[in-house]
Formats: C-alpha cells, sequence, structure tokens
C-alpha cells in the first residue's frame, strides 16, 4: 500500500511489520554505502550454476546486478521507484523452471562486467579457482603455486588457462575491449589520466557484479594489451617507457639547450579538454615550465642554460640561482655552473651562454696581461681603463692598484706587462722551506687567515713555489679553483699569493684559522682548513704538515718522511732534527716523545 500523502512506501506497508527492522537495516546500510562512495556494489548475491534456465539465469544475473545505487529512498523510507522496480523483476522471476535446455536462447547481456560475470558461472570449482587466482587478483599467483595448491604440474595449469582464456575470448571480443584499450592511446601518446576513463572506456572504472574486482585488474591480467596504473595515470606499456617516449618526441623539437614552446604539447592532445592533462604530465615526467617555454633537462647546469636561452641575456648569479637552483650555496650553485660547457662566466657578477660569442671572464690580472699581450706587451693607461671598464664591470680604484702591480709597471701614462730579464730560477728547495708539504698528488703551504685577507689583500710565500709552478722573476700564473682563477706571481723578489677573500666569504676558511694552500700537480689550487690540534702529539704533527690523520705510528713516520723528502725508514730523530732546520720548530716538538 502506498501513502497518499507522500508518496512513499513505508516497511511495514511493503513487507510487513515483522520484517520492518531488516528493511531498517538495509536502509542503514544503503545510505551508508551511498555516502561513502560505495553505491556501486550490491546488495544481493544470489548463486546459480549452470543447470539453471535460461530465464532463471537471467533474472539471477539482473539481481545481482542491482546495486545501493538503484535502491532509491527517502528520509521515511523506500520510494515508489523501488516497488516498481522490484515488480518489473517478477517478469524475469515468474518464468517457470524447466530441466531442458533444448529451447534455450543466448542471453542477451548488455555491459561488459555482467557478460563477464555470466560467463565465469558457467566454470567448475577448479576452473574457477584458476580464472580467479590468475585473472581477478590484483597481483597473479603463479602457475606453480596454483598447481601446488591443485596437486597438478605448471603446465597442466598453463594448458588449463589457456583454454579458460578461449573460452571467455567471445566476452572480450563481444565488447570490443582490447580495441577500447589501444585506441586510448597514438603512436605518440602513449599515456591518459586514469579519471578520464570514466568518459572514453565506461568499462574499465567498474567492478564485477556483486564483487570487489576491479574490472582493470581483470583487463590488465587478461588482455594482451600491456599497461600500467600509476599515480592517477593509465600509460602503455608502461609508466617509465610512456615517459621516455614523451620526452624523445619533444626532445626533437627542442632547440641545443632543451628549450621549446608549449604549444608543441598540442601534438599531443586527442580531446577537446585534454591539454590541462598533457601539461600535467609533462610535469609528471620531470619537464619544468617557465614563461610559456617547457625545458627538458637532467641536470642542474642544463637547466641554467635553459633559462638563459629564454632569457637571452647574461643574468646575475643571483637572480638565476633564484630560479634554477634556490636551496643550495652559492658556492655549490657556482660549482655547478662551472661544469657546463655552455655557461660561460662573462663578468664578476654575471652569467651567460658561451655560443653568444662573449668574453669570457678572467681575473682583474689576466684579462689585463691578455689585453697588453694583444698590443705588443702595452697600452696607453687611459685607452685600457676604458676598455675595461667597457666590457667588465670592475671599479677604476681597483684597476688602478692592479696596474701598479707586478708584473704591471705604468710609465708616462703608457701600461707595460713586466717580463723576466733572465731565466734565474727561486734557489730554495721546496723540501727545505718552512710550512711547505709535499702530499700525494701536490704541495700544501700552510698560513694564518687574518683579517686583512677577508678584506682583499694578498699574502707572501716562500719562493720555494716558484720552483714548484715553475715561475721567473716577473712571471704571473693563474690556476684554477672550484670558485675562480688564483693569481700567483713572482714579483720583486717575493712570491705573491692574489687575494683569497672569496674562500674566506664562501665560508672555505674563517678569519683566525689556520689554512693551507694546494698547489695540485695538475696545476690547480684550492685552500683547506687545518685539522685542530692541541695534544702536542703525532696526531698533530700530522695536521699541522697536512698529511692524512692516522693512529698508526709507523705510517704516521713514513707521511711525515715523505712531506720533507726524507727516505720512508727515516728515524724520529731524523724527522725531528730536518723539521727543526726547516723552521718547522712546532712539528719537531710535537715528535720529541718519539725519538729513540
Amino acid at each position: 500500500m502506498r501513502s497518499e500523502e507522500n508518496g512513499t512506501l513505508n516497511e511495514s506497508d511493503l513487507f510487513g511489520d515483522t520484517n520492518s527492522d531488516l528493511m531498517s537495516n538495509l536502509k542503514k546500510i544503503t545510505d551508508w554505502k551511498k555516502t561513502h562512495g560505495k553505491g556501486n556494489e550490491g546488495p544481493f548475491l544470489v548463486l546459480y550454476d549452470s543447470k539453471m534456465p535460461i530465464g532463471i539465469k537471467q533474472a539471477v544475473n539482473r539481481l545481482n546486478a542491482f546495486t545501493y545505487d538503484n535502491l532509491p529512498m527517502d528520509e521515511i523510507g523506500f520510494s515508489t521507484e523501488l516497488f516498481e522496480s522490484l515488480e518489473n523483476l517478477d517478469d524475469y522471476i515468474s518464468i517457470e523452471d524447466s530441466d531442458s535446455d533444448e529451447d534455450e536462447e543466448p542471453i542477451q547481456l548488455d555491459n561488459f562486467p555482467l557478460a563477464l560475470s555470466n560467463a565465469i558461472c558457467d566454470l567448475d570449482e577448479r576452473e574457477y579457482k584458476i580464472f580467479n587466482e590468475r585473472f581477478l587478483m590484483e597481483e597473479p599467483r603463479s602457475f606453480e603455486a596454483i598447481g601446488g595448491d591443485l596437486g597438478v604440474t605448471r603446465e597442466r595449469i598453463r594448458q588449463i588457462e589457456k583454454n579458460l582464456r578461449d573460452r571467455m575470448q567471445p566476452v572480450f571480443d563481444e565488447f570490443s575491449i582490447d580495441e577500447k584499450l589501444s585506441s586510448l592511446f597514438t603512436n605518440d601518446k602513449k599515456f591518459i589520466r586514469s579519471s578520464r576513463l570514466n568518459t572514453v572506456f565506461p568499462e574499465f572504472e567498474k567492478y564485477l557484479p556483486n564483487s570487489t574486482t576491479p574490472v582493470k585488474w581483470v583487463l590488465r591480467n587478461y588482455c594482451r594489451f600491456t599497461y600500467e596504473e600509476k599515480d592517477g595515470w593509465l600509460a602503455t606499456p608502461s609508466i617509465l617507457e610512456a615517459k621516455r617516449l614523451f620526452k624523445d618526441r619533444l626532445g626533437k623539437q627542442a632547440s641545443q639547450h632543451g628549450v621549446f614552446d608549449k604549444d608543441a604539447l598540442l601534438a599531443f592532445k586527442t580531446y577537446d579538454d585534454e591539454l590541462a592533462d598533457i601539461i600535467d604530465w609533462a610535469k609528471y615526467c620531470g619537464i619544468t615550465f617557465y614563461k610559456d617555454h617547457l625545458i627538458l633537462c637532467s641536470n642542474i647546469g642544463e637547466y641554467a642554460e635553459a633559462i638563459l636561452e629564454i632569457e637571452n641575456q647574461p643574468m646575475p648569479t643571483e637572480e638565476l640561482q633564484a630560479i634554477v637552483d634556490p636551496n643550495t650555496s652559492a658556492k655549490g650553485f657556482r660549482q655547478k655552473l662551472y661544469k657546463s660547457r655552455s655557461v660561460i662566466r662573462t663578468d664578476v657578477r654575471m652569467w651567460g651562454l658561451r655560443d653568444w660569442g662573449l668574453d669570457e671572464y678572467n681575473s682583474i690580472e689576466q684579462t689585463i696581461t691578455d689585453m697588453l699581450n694583444a698590443h705588443d706587451g702595452s697600452m696607453q693607461y687611459d685607452a685600457l681603463i676604458d676598455e675595461l671598464l667597457d666590457r667588465y664591470s670592475f671599479s677604476k680604484s681597483s684597476l688602478w692598484a692592479k696596474l701598479n702591480e707586478g708584473p704591471f709597471s705604468v710609465r708616462e701614462n703608457v701600461v707595460f706587462l713586466g717580463r723576466s730579464s733572465n731565466g734565474a730560477k727561486s734557489s730554495v728547495d721546496p723540501y727545505s722551506a718552512a710550512k711547505l708539504f709535499r702530499l700525494d698528488k701536490g704541495w700544501a703551504f700552510r698560513f694564518t687567515v687574518t683579517q686583512r685577507l677577508k678584506d682583499g689583500s694578498g699574502f707572501y710565500a716562500t719562493k720555494a713555489i716558484a720552483n714548484i709552478l715553475h715561475l721567473k722573476p716577473g712571471d704571473v700564473k693563474h690556476l684554477s679553483s672550484p670558485i675562480g682563477l688564483q693569481r700567483i706571481a713572482w714579483t720583486s723578489s717575493v712570491i705573491t699569493i692574489g687575494t683569497i677573500r672569496r674562500f674566506i666569504v664562501e665560508g672555505v676558511v674563517n678569519v683566525g684559522q689556520e689554512a693551507f694552500c694546494l698547489f695540485n700537480d695538475d696545476e690547480s689550487f684550492s685552500i683547506i682548513p687545518m685539522r685542530t690540534v692541541g695534544k702536542s702529539d703525532i696526531r698533530d704533527a700530522l695536521a699541522l704538515a697536512c698529511l692524512p690523520a692516522t693512529g698508526d705510528v709507523d705510517l704516521a713516520r713514513h707521511y711525515l718522511a715523505s712531506a720533507i723528502g726524507l727516505p720512508s725508514n727515516a728515524t724520529f730523530r731524523d724527522l725531528i732534527q730536518k723539521y727543526k732546520e726547516r723552521g718547522d720548530s712546532d712539528i719537531s716538538q710535537c715528535l720529541a716523545t718519539y725519538s729513540e
């Protein structure tokens, strides 16, 4: 009986008072299922076997296909729509049972999940177990595992699976499943957002009737067409391969620095509103977006190249770093730029691309030397200053100071490049010079970091360094370092190490520390702080000589001997005497307790 007041059928009207609790519970379950996004599940599960007549199978399948979403309810109870739906089922359920299948017609089912479920119902117990564990599970079990359960060989399981495939294939063919899967992709576009499948391939997101098995598990395990679903994307043959193909295709359109226009993504567009998906896929593939351009790069140097190409002008270190690598230190960022073959330093603070044809930045000394060499060793002072100020961001005061240092000289408003008057060499033996020590691949010179050095001053070093670097009086050498060229000059009667302020500013060393200048055999330069000392033992001696730390006394003795040119079998007495003669009394004192 229907209520004339609101057109709603209460539980007691339809099923009687004795079943009102049952229907109340069904209503609660239905409300909960719909609220939690599980309305596509089914409340009914009617079991049947292959001996059922066609009509009964039809009725059972339709009832099993019923979902919570098909159970319309309001706040009072079940609406009349449900009653009418249930009444319609009588047309199928009322068919009389029959033991004969002679006149049966094939069941016409209108969706793939229902048709597949119907076909599965015809399997016997062993076939169902194999089909379930090979095709209906998220991670299929192996032939060996299933064969072990059933007491047969893996080959027998493989044969049964092949037979099952043959029997199920008509269902897949009827709904053109393989064609629908392959139609999601093109030769160039091997990806699609998973959420779009509801529109273009609705079967993919469905479940088998009255089951928690997603259809997509069945498709992945059964179909010959391979794909992978991950992070909201569906791709073939895998996410990794789809990414590679996508980037390879774009790479053919990119410039030499990995830059291409965003319109290049339109080539992958197959649906009217799909461009946003393709942009998200590009980001998922690691492609960077900058000012309506896309960038393909694999490291910081390549990213910087691309930004410079887009900006089409030199950029300051700070500005470029803010875009490319804001989370690293300024020193670390510059080191990454130095590793790039395409990026060059065009000025003290500026970076550009090598293919722009700009002059690469050198230290002031090297720049002046190169210019004077290009003019046969001398230039008019004013002309030199004007050209330097026009090309670089040097200050006039810094230029004046440099021009009055060796190897330069200014006479009568002309700047000259000082040259050696003879081939004289330093007479100081490196192995006999205080605070200078031979390492495995170079030499270390110990000095103290002072405030004057932080302010930008250079400092004097032993003339033995001239022999290490093959300098002659008046020579200037510029050694490569991780943070720029380092000037070493033999001027007048001293060896001068140019400013090391940048090493202090970058935090490599600090004022008040003892540190070492490293002159490596490959003519590179670096600075490192000295290890902490304080116990006046052999470990301190090693630290004072920039030698590896070790607790092995014999190995330490070998290190200390090699550092000053003594044979490896030199005694501690020999070491103490030689270090004292060199002027390294602090080291000899550390070794005093080890003398034989």
